[in-house]
């Protein structure tokens, strides 16, 4: 059975396997995934659900004030999300759901057309395609970032979108030129100049290995500016009307994060992406055999060059995010497209290095699949909470092995079986481990007890507690305290104050507990994570 699907899979490939996959692998278990303290999430979360509140489209804010650190694509899109399906974590992240499930078939549309227009024939084509299909369904590091209400599952589709647009142009300029100028566009209105470096350097990359046959002329270019400026500066020359000092926030969240050598925030040293390449398993593993069969394919130096591409924009990307003063492992995630599009589309016949290849993954594929059933099963064991889901996730995993050794015999559909285990894997992980693991973090059933004891106009306000999750969960602005006399400043005639239990013991003698809810930890039984919530009685 297994043998027989992954011989059919290849022998028409087609892009819903991949997203079919993808998707599993995101949203298994994604309904029962909270928000997680001063988690980034939360922050975009209630920055969204301020707009929808407020009507204020324009200038977005966070807890009543101006917050204008990243452009607003993305907190417009979860706006748009809570105005149509109401507001919730799940609402939250569709927007980065379906931009990774359209990136991925984005990036199959682009390897079958650049593989048609390089001579091969349409069944390879396709193949080729779905290889690089799965492998964007296989990652990890896509699936997980796809699961997130943030930035970069928004800024991925543009900058694959800006590579669409470009492929397009060789058969249509016109559609390629606007998917260029909306992806570049899109990108810098999600996350402001860091859309030049992926999107506009997958262009720069393109063209230059083009060499005469380049796709972008001299005019095309000055259209793409004009047509750049006139969607993007709207909205920041609006803003610096209406929000003093916004000039200041952008050259200090854009500028100094790159070439401020003392920017503090997130700094790191110099080498700090290299080692994370590996979040790009498994098909950073391919690498070394996607570049020799590049140069072996190639027919001259010239050829090999125009095919380069992709490698030469995860060069230079890697490099200039490598001088950048601030780091991230996830500002990584928007290269991952120049690896997609290297991936090779393996031969009945392997080579040396392909079989080498094919062992490292199966290796690693075989690895994942040994040990996440006993992962899952000890949870189970361990953990009370969601024990059906938990128990689905299990038997998903034991299918894994099996998918393994049905394929053993035949090298192609063996490397299809161990690509199709890490979305199987991530989707069974997502069943059985992160429930559990969530209701021990995550405050949000503490949360809904606060709200059904306090009301819904009862100010409150976070001791030394989070910031964002707080005022998402109770829908009114929570703000932070640190200093006692804060408090009686800001709840002069009483009121209400949450924490975490570890901080609530020097308010003993000004507030009186009323509600608390500990959490224990399924991996480590000894340890608790508890909430509190107290009223502050007025003053006399």
């Amino acid at each position: 059975m297994g043998t027989r699907f992954l011989r059919q899979a290849l022998r028409s490939p087609r892009p819903w396997i991949a997203l079919a996959l993808l998707l599993f692998a995101m949203s298994a278990g994604l309904w029962h995934k909270g928000f997680w303290g001063a988690h980034g999430e939360s922050r975009r979360a209630e920055c969204a659900r301020e707009i929808v509140v407020s009507g204020n489209w324009l200038v977005p804010e966070l807890l009543g004030e101006p917050f204008i650190t990243k452009p607003p694509l993305l907190y417009w899109s979860i706006a748009g999300s809570f105005s149509v399906f109401g507001v919730g974590e799940l609402q939250a992240r569709l927007p980065g759901l379906a931009a990774v499930l359209a990136s991925c078939w984005l990036l199959f549309g682009i390897r079958r057309r650049e593989s048609l227009l390089e001579g091969a024939k349409e069944e390879e084509a396709l193949e080729k395609a779905h290889w690089t299909a799965l492998g964007a369904a296989s990652l990890p590091l896509l699936a997980g970032m796809g699961q997130n209400a943030e930035t970069e599952p928004l800024l991925f589709f543009f900058t694959v979108l800006s590579i669409a647009g470009w492929s397009r142009l060789a058969v249509s300029r016109p559609l390629g030129l606007l998917g260029i100028v909306i992806g570049l566009s899109g990108g810098f209105l999600v996350k402001g100049p860091l859309a030049w470096l992926f999107g506009g350097g997958a262009l720069l990359a393109a063209e230059l290995c083009a060499g005469r046959q380049r796709r972008l002329k001299a005019l095309d270019w000055l259209l793409l500016l004009v047509a750049h400026l006139a969607l993007v500066l709207p909205w920041f020359l609006l803003v610096l009307q209406e929000v003093p000092g916004a000039r200041e926030t952008w050259m200090g969240e854009s500028v100094a994060r790159i070439g401020n050598a003392d920017f503090e925030v997130h700094r790191q040293p110099f080498w700090y992406y290299l080692p994370r390449l590996f979040s790009w398993s498994p098909w950073i593993l391919v690498l070394p055999l996607a570049i020799r069969q590049l140069v072996a394919e190639a027919g001259d130096g010239r050829q090999a060059l125009q095919r380069a591409w992709p490698l030469v924009w995860l060069v230079m990307g890697l490099l200039v995010l490598s001088l950048a003063t601030s780091k991230r492992a996830h500002y990584m995630l928007c290269l991952l497209p120049g690896l997609l599009l290297l991936l090779p589309a393996w031969g009945g016949r392997a080579t040396p290095w392909e079989t080498y290849t094919r062992i490292l993954l199966r290796g690693l594929a075989w690895l994942v699949a040994l040990l996440l059933p006993i992962a899952l099963a000890w949870t189970l064991w361990q953990s009370a909470h969601h024990p059906m889901q938990q128990a689905l996730g299990l038997a998903i995993a034991l299918v894994l092995p099996a998918l393994l050794l049905a394929s053993r015999k035949d090298g192609k559909q063996s490397l299809l079986a161990a690509s199709v285990v890490f979305p199987l894997a991530m989707g069974a992980t997502g069943l059985g481990l992160f429930p559990a693991l969530d209701e021990y973090r995550s405050p949000r059933a503490f949360y809904a007890d606060v709200r059904e004891t306090i009301g819904v106009d009862t100010r409150v306000l976070n001791w030394m507690n989070d910031r964002y999750s707080a005022s998402f969960y109770l829908e009114r602005h929570v703000h932070p305290v640190r200093q006692v006399d804060e408090i009686r400043t800001r709840l002069p005639e009483g009121g209400w104050l949450i924490s975490e239990a570890k901080h609530a013991a020097g308010l003993e003698g000004i507030a009186r507990e009323v509600l608390r809810r500990e959490q224990i930890d399924p991996f480590r039984p000894d340890r608790r994570r508890g909430w509190v919530l107290l009223q502050l009685e007025p003053l006399p």
